[in-house]
């Protein structure tokens, strides 16, 4: 034990301060009320200390600061009733101080030594190194949270433990400590009467900002005396400030990008185990796709992942390594043979090319999967140790959260660049979206709000192509044909109105407007099923009626009442003027909806086999492109032979569509039909992303010739007859060259040997289209009245829905 006076304060502060005085009679007091502990040992502890207490003529005096060396064995015997016996006192951060006062002056060697080396009866030590200001708050509420506790019965909102900070200026280490002071031996006197408070105006006061400032205001510092001592605690808790620092970065840390370099992180684990010549590199293990990325760069500050890529080894064989390894941290010393490491020879002696001479690794794992790794290494042989492995392992589910959160920001960085730079994707080419992403974000160092450049190319080469569209029959004539209807009724309803008007009124326009109006009835009576001046009757029923009947009506109640009729048949949601039209669309809606979700349960169906791209197009029906070959799955090895499903599935497809929309002509109000057309195109394209439209598109005079094609030939006709190729109820198959027909000839008579397909095949010639000579077709039936073609369909239960 050491009699040091150390103040912690400067002298030079000029504070208001109490009266102090150190004295044992407090401590007396408490050791004779022990005098009748029921445990008889205990008692005759009590009773032998209280004889030597009494015996000392300083013991129940107020004692001078320079007082304290007479009653040395006072304060001995005060420490040892006070603490464990079992306490070992080199361990023990344990003193005594002035009560109210941060002025020490007896403790155990490890509590001085952490108050800096000071003078025996005069030396200031400021312990922390918070500002002034948070040094004197924590004073004032100790201080007050006694006083309230003492006179007015109140407490205090309880407040932590004062920490206090010291950094290690040789070592650059830096050391937490929380102080605990026990006033069990400190008693209290007011020099004055005191201000009555009620228990309102305390509560109100502790609850305020500026409460200790009111405090000192009505209770000075100066009307208080105290005497007595105050026992000092102090825990060194430097581990779990360390800890507590990682997991204020990880509650703390928003966003993280590549340029993230974990230095805090780095500095926390130097306080955990306590040591600054070490060095540690905390790795995420960053896949793209499912893989470990390969980029040298990124792995250049771990001696463990960049020596071993220089000698060409992946990262996904070091991560192998650890799988395998027995423990879970490996601590490797090079001054022996490390025999039963993880670390081969020619490892070692790499590392040691590096000027490392001491290396652990610890695996973090999160779901039952290494996602980052902490390597400490050294310079310094022996330097990394197990113990300090140990205290490294004590924060490895932090660190591993740390890592995890990384990742994850990484991931959603990839993500935020996709759907912000190029659109919703499929899984089957979302692969190549990440790649790009993770390139620009590895260049770049920047996290998912940085500028994106489109500089990357994103192509897929030498894929299979597969055309299909299912079109309405004959839509724009249908519409034609409804509109013509719809003007029918809107002129007969105009033409009332206006002789309605003309009844009450003499107004000369009026018959002008019903000559006009009977002259295009009977020019749509004589049109038939197609009127070629609609947009001229369109214009003046638009640009010349309607404002005509609103400024003659407008006014007047009477002739407002008349017009109401024409108006409300012009509304297009309920007015008569517009129902044959709301019809139509009514029914082709309801065929293109079903047809459309007959395709999203296709573009999942079709995946099961091999991965493909499937991207479908709204038109009067549907179009859809399908996309198969190696590069869109380089994980998975392509052959002809799905090409060849796929293209079974399609033909097998184009039938169930052709099925369903006849059945559900009986439901429609307006009878409509479908055609089915495929393009069968044998030869390998390359499609190109196009990140202007978010699509993907051909590139190459070859490849564009294909996409010209698909979309010439939807109204293509039959050489000699004039007829259009598709008709409603069969499959029209394009083609140019025999060879290209042979297969789906062989996937023709298979479905027609399974009553899908009627036995009506036709092998067509095409008239030339602008720029397109040779095209030839095949064209055959669909057996609309009959369900043996579900057997043939992908999924039975999904096609269920659509009817």
């Amino acid at each position: 034990m050491e009699q040091k006076i150390i103040n912690m304060l400067a002298k030079s502060v000029e504070i208001i301060r109490p009266h102090s005085a150190v004295s044992f009679t407090p401590f007396i007091n408490s050791v004779r009320s022990q005098l009748n502990n029921p445990n008889p040992f205990k008692q005759q502890i009590f009773r032998n200390a209280l004889t030597q207490l009494e015996a000392s003529p300083l013991a129940d005096t107020i004692l001078q600061l320079e007082d304290l060396p007479k009653v040395n064995e006072l304060l001995h015997l005060v420490y040892g009733l006070l603490t464990n016996a079992s306490d070992n006192e080199s361990d023990l951060y344990w003193g005594l101080c002035v009560p109210m006062e941060p002025i020490m002056f007896f403790g155990t060697a490890p509590f001085y030594s952490i108050l800096e080396k000071a003078n025996e009866y005069d030396m200031d030590c400021i312990l922390c190194d918070e500002d002034f200001e948070n040094i004197l708050e924590n004073k004032l509420y100790f201080f007050y949270s006694y006083i309230m506790a003492h006179f007015y019965d109140h407490r205090l909102p309880e407040k932590k433990s004062f920490v206090r900070t010291i950094k290690d200026g040789k070592t650059g280490l830096t050391k937490h400590f929380s102080i605990s002071l026990d006033t069990s031996f400190v008693e209290v006197s007011a020099k004055a009467p005191l201000p009555p408070l009620s228990m309102e105006t305390l509560e109100k006061i502790s609850k305020e900002e500026n409460g200790l400032v009111q405090l000192s205001q009505l209770l000075p510092m100066d009307l208080f005396s105290f005497t007595g001592f105050t026992v000092t605690t102090v825990k060194d808790i430097s581990q779990q400030y360390a800890l507590d620092s990682i997991r204020n970065i990880i509650v703390n840390t928003k966003a993280y990008d590549l340029n993230y370099d974990f230095t805090e992180v780095k500095e926390a684990l130097k306080e955990l185990v306590q040591e600054t010549s070490i060095q540690i590199c905390v790795l995420p293990l960053i896949r793209v796709n499912g893989k470990l990325i390969n980029e040298a760069a990124y792995y250049k500050n771990s001696p463990l992942f960049s020596e071993s890529l220089d000698r060409g080894t992946l990262p996904e064989n070091i991560l192998d390594m650890l799988q395998k390894s027995p423990g879970g941290a490996q601590v490797f010393h090079f001054k022996d043979t490390a025999a039963g490491t993880v670390l081969s020879p020619e490892k070692r002696d790499a590392l040691i090319s590096k000027n490392i001479y001491s290396y652990a690794l610890l695996p973090l794992h999160y779901s039952g999967h290494i996602i980052g790794t902490v390597e400490i290494f050294s310079d310094i042989k022996d330097k990394v140790s197990n113990e300090m492995m140990a205290l490294l392992a004590s924060a490895k589910e932090l660190l591993a959260q740390l890592v995890y959160n990384y990742l994850d920001a990484m991931d959603a960085a990839i993500e935020a660049i996709i759907k912000k730079n190029y659109t919703r994707l499929q899984p089957a080419v979302n692969w190549k979206f990440v790649e790009v992403a993770w390139s620009w974000l590895h260049q770049t160092g920047v996290g998912k709000n940085a500028l994106w450049q489109h500089d990357h190319d994103i192509v897929f080469e030498k894929i299979y192509p597969l055309y299909g569209a299912v079109d309405i029959r004959n839509s724009t004539i249908e519409r034609n044909a409804a509109m013509l209807k719809d003007s029918l009724v809107q002129l007969d309803i105009l033409i009332s109105v206006l002789n309605k008007l003309k009844e009450k009124t003499d107004f000369g326009l009026l018959s002008e407007k019903l000559f006009t109006c009977n002259h295009w009835l009977k020019e749509l009576n004589y049109a038939g099923s197609y009127f070629k001046d609609q947009l001229q009757l369109t214009l003046f029923l638009e640009n010349d009626v309607l404002p005509f009947l609103k400024q003659f009506t407008g006014t007047d109640t009477t002739l407002g009442e008349i017009a109401i009729p024409y108006f409300d048949a012009l509304n297009e949601e309920t007015g008569i003027a517009f129902g044959h039209r709301r019809l139509l669309e009514t029914s082709m809606t309801k065929i293109i909806t079903s047809i459309n979700r007959y395709f999203d349960f296709l573009k999942d169906e079709i995946q099961e086999a091999y991965p493909c791209y499937f991207e479908k197009f709204r038109t009067d029906g549907v179009e859809y492109d399908i996309y198969i070959g190696q590069s869109i799955a380089p994980a998975k090895p392509y052959s002809d032979i799905y090409l060849k499903n796929l293209r079974l599935l399609q033909l097998t497809s184009m039938a169930a569509v052709a099925r369903f929309s006849h059945a559900l002509g009986s439901e429609l109000p307006v009878p409509v039909e479908t055609t089915q057309l495929i393009f069968i195109h044998a030869q390998s394209i390359d499609i190109h992303f196009r990140p202007d439209e978010k699509r993907f598109d051909v590139e190459g005079a070859y490849n564009i010739r294909y996409h010209i094609i698909k979309k010439r030939i939807d109204k293509v006709r039959i050489e000699g007859t004039g007829e259009r190729l598709t008709q409603p109820g069969k499959i029209a198959l394009v083609y140019f060259g025999d060879e290209e027909a042979t297969e789906y000839l062989s996937h023709i008579k298979y479905l027609q040997s399974g009553n899908v397909l009627l036995n009506d095949l036709e092998h067509l010639q095409l008239e030339e289209l602008s720029g397109v000579t040779g095209l030839k077709a095949m064209r055959v039936g669909v057996n609309l009245d009959t369900d043996d073609a579900k057997n043939l369909l992908p999924d039975r239960s999904k096609q269920k829905s659509l009817q």
